[in-house]
């Protein structure tokens, strides 16, 4: 990315007063030209680009204020402040994942997974269902995920976006297809939805490839914001990332040991 890009970029990202509007679409060529003309300023904030802190900060204030506007409220718009946790390995991010699509379904908002309007999942479940033909209607479970051709050609390693109602879903994150995410999703959620946690063969077979054990691991996977802090994966990484970090220990050690498979 040049000079001038970055520059662009910053304008439009902090513009100032205008905050409370939508960010401009174009950024404002005065601007742009002030930052130009001095490149160590301009090299020095370049970090606001890349800090995600920083623009959590940004976006959640301009969220918060917009909000109190329309809403004529003032005060606290946010439950909490920001945090984020580094994911160091697939289990983790599989947990992740499935933690925040299977969200509304353990804070009983929805009965049902494909309920959840606001998560991907429902995103992911309109692929099936419009490649297939068959209703949404309680499409989560494992009988009915095995009757839809197209995922029975799943193909690994996926990488290409789907258009979905003109919202792409990108499903390169994690190095399997959606046919066993969606199995291991189900094979969370069924406590909650049934009352039982028997895990199919697809599912079990596969988190024994990701080293971990699958009974542990749903339980993780349902609680996982408790489970972990600031990282999260094998004990192995989370030893390697406390060298690194030049700590003795990090929270979240007792759960991996539990979860993951010895080496």
């Amino acid at each position: 990315m040049d000079d001038v890009e970055i520059a662009k970029r910053l304008v439009r990202l902090y513009p100032g007063f205008q905050c409370l509007q939508a960010l401009p679409e174009e950024a404002d060529a005065e601007r742009v030209r002030e930052l130009l003309s001095d490149l160590d300023e301009l090299h020095r904030r370049k970090y606001l680009l890349t800090d995600i802190s920083i623009f959590m900060a940004r976006w959640e204030e301009a969220v918060a204020r917009r909000a109190n506007k329309v809403e004529d409220k003032k005060g606290r718009f946010w439950e909490g402040r920001f945090h984020c946790q580094k994911l160091l390995d697939t289990a983790s991010i599989l947990a992740a994942t499935i933690y925040v699509e299977l969200n509304p379904l353990l804070a009983n908002i929805v009965e049902l997974p494909e309920y959840s309007q606001y998560t991907s999942l429902v995103k992911r479940l309109k692929l099936v269902h419009l490649a297939s033909g068959h209703s949404m209607e309680h499409l989560m479970d494992s009988d009915k995920l095995e009757e839809q051709a197209m995922l029975k050609e799943d193909v690994e390693n996926q990488s290409s976006p789907k258009l979905v109602t003109n919202v792409l879903v990108c499903e390169q994150f994690l190095p399997f297809g959606r046919h066993k995410y969606l199995k291991v999703l189900d094979y969370v959620s069924r406590r909650k939805r049934l009352g039982k946690s028997s895990t199919t063969a697809t599912a079990e077979k596969l988190l024994v490839r990701l080293g971990v054990e699958p009974d542990r691991w749903r339980k993780t996977a349902s609680t996982f914001e408790e489970s972990y802090r600031l990282f999260a994966g094998s004990p192995e990484l989370l030893s390697q990332t406390a060298v690194e970090k030049k700590k003795r220990c990090l929270h979240g050690m007792r759960t991996a040991r539990y979860v993951y498979h010895p080496n």
